[in-house]
């Protein structure tokens, strides 16, 4: 210790940079707004805008089943872009497997929560209390739609 004020006494804590803003491509933003719970005018005026570009389809579909989201992007395509925008944007065998994604989705999702169910009833019978943490359990209240 010399006695001498260092930088840091005489400048005060530096500041740390902002983290940088990640830049989606428009495939991802579209990604990123159809699988939004929740979605306003700006969301569906945005997702509108995008289903109005050339996206590429291949990577839209590759990588929302790539993260698994693909029934969730069939979703908020259905919630948040316009009927006539998608029918003119979305190529018909791009619609046809997420159609099916969204269809398959619903399917295990009810035989999970039917399963879950008899699980919890059998516990029941056994008089053993089941509480839901994640998942299956938060499905129905967190998403409503079973797909």
């Amino acid at each position: 210790m010399s006695g001498r004020p260092s930088s840091r006494d005489v400048l005060g804590p530096v500041a740390s940079p902002a983290p940088p803003v990640m830049a989606l491509i428009p495939e991802e933003q579209l990604l990123v707004d159809c699988c939004r719970l929740e979605s306003d005018d700006s969301t569906r005026a945005r997702v509108d805008a995008l289903l109005g570009r050339n996206l590429d389809w291949s990577y839209v579909v590759e990588t929302a089943i790539r993260h698994a989201v693909a029934p969730l992007l069939q979703h908020g395509l259905l919630a948040t872009a316009s009927e006539e925008k998608r029918r003119a944007a979305v190529p018909h065998a791009v619609q046809t497997q997420l159609d099916e994604a969204y269809r398959l989705s619903g399917i295990r999702t009810r035989r999970l929560l039917r399963l879950a169910g008899e699980i919890a009833e059998t516990l029941a019978d056994l008089g053993i209390s089941v509480i839901g943490l994640k998942e299956v359990g938060l499905a129905g209240d967190v998403y409503g739609d079973p797909a």
